[in-house]
């Protein structure tokens, strides 16, 4: 007797089937997974907050530190010249000034 109609036995078993490496193999979907939950138990751990919470803290500081200077007479960083928050140009500059403040402590 045919459990699911107009489907044969055949087809059942090539469903069922699964070849090594492709995407039906069980063993690639578990090292996906293992992948992931590695990167998220990197995330959640402590030192991996105390990272992040690092990283951020020295990015406000390199924040404050160059609207301090943009702030300064003739700072070559006046609006006009394409220095405002948000815009690519700014971008460079915090990241120039992480690059440094980071090569500094080696």
């Amino acid at each position: 007797r045919e459990l699911i109609p107009n489907v044969t036995k055949r087809t059942l078993m090539d469903l069922a089937a699964w070849e090594r490496g492709g995407p039906n193999d069980p063993t690639v979907v578990f090292a996906n997974l293992r992948e992931v939950l590695y990167l998220v138990k990197e995330e959640l751990s402590p030192w991996g907050w105390r990272a992040y919470a690092m990283e951020f803290r020295e990015r406000m500081k390199a924040e404050k530190k160059l609207q301090a200077l943009n702030s300064l007479p003739d700072s070559g960083a006046e609006p006009q010249d394409g220095v405002v928050q948000g815009t690519p140009l700014w971008q460079e500059r915090i990241d120039k000034m992480l690059l440094v403040g980071h090569l500094k402590k080696k």
